[in-house]
């Protein structure tokens, strides 16, 4: 179904009840979230959703993908095969703060110059060398803590610190190449995904410039993995048993 001819717009949350607010304070079947429902009412058997983000004419992100649920891609079948990935549980109190959140592996960035960068996150009870990563689908930049974002950006030729909006920006030419690694499997993020030019950003001479898109996260603890990284994986996740899939996929230019 077309929603938008529908007359609407705009997000929709794919979390479980337990991190809902409308669940936490009805507390029945009236309150189910949107997925809750969706499994419960068609007797779902696997109860888990994938999603599969898109590239337009080769230079951007697109508003289109494909989100399956109870089923996978058949371009993407052997994701099944792939580790699955817990879901790490957010440090608090309660889990009504929860998110699709897990760990990266040890040192599990690789930067431009093809090395491991060394990873300390200061999110509690986060294992050594390894950072929190927030999966969101309604967020453009991917963010990160600033020694990350410095050791990717900081030795490109032209690249320039912005105080004032805490990103980096690089000439738009730069050719940039990251992986993040999870279960063991190494997700090469495309050079086009780690510079934005759809900021129309402009540098002290008035000349343009483009921004680097793995930015800063100065509010919050976590690593955000975002659309411009998600592009790049098949994502599976499982409501059940809380855990995640991820397959590497050739980027469609």
């Amino acid at each position: 179904m077309d929603i938008s001819t529908k007359g609407y717009s705009g997000l929709i949350g794919l979390g479980p009840n337990s991190g809902s607010k409308i669940w936490d304070e009805i507390d029945k079947t009236s309150g189910y979230s949107v997925l809750n429902r969706i499994f419960v009412g068609n007797n779902v058997s696997s109860p888990y959703i994938t999603f599969h983000l898109d590239r337009a004419n080769g230079t951007v992100v697109s508003n289109s993908g494909l989100m399956t649920i109870d089923e996978v891609l058949p371009q993407y079948s052997n994701i099944t095969s792939y580790t699955k990935l817990m879901v790490d549980k957010v440090h608090r109190l309660t889990d009504a703060d929860q998110h699709w959140q897990v760990l990266t592996d040890a040192n599990g960035i690789v930067g431009p110059d093809g090395n491991t960068i060394a990873l300390d996150s200061f999110v509690p009870s986060a294992p050594d060398g390894q950072l929190v990563a927030v999966l969101d689908t309604g967020f453009t930049l991917t963010q990160v803590p600033r020694y990350v974002s410095d050791a990717i950006y900081g030795r490109v030729p032209g690249a320039v610190f912005n105080e004032k909006n805490q990103f980096w920006t690089v000439p738009c030419d730069s050719l940039i190449n990251v992986s993040f690694k999870f279960g063991g499997v190494e997700i090469p993020i495309h050079p086009l995904d780690t510079v934005m030019s759809e900021f129309s950003y402009k540098d002290a001479n008035g000349k343009t410039a483009c921004v680097g898109s793995v930015s800063l996260s100065p509010l919050i603890p976590f690593h955000y993995l975002t659309v411009l990284s998600l592009v790049s994986a098949y994502h599976l996740g499982f409501q059940s048993t809380g855990r995640i899939r991820y397959s590497p996929r050739n980027v469609i230019l």
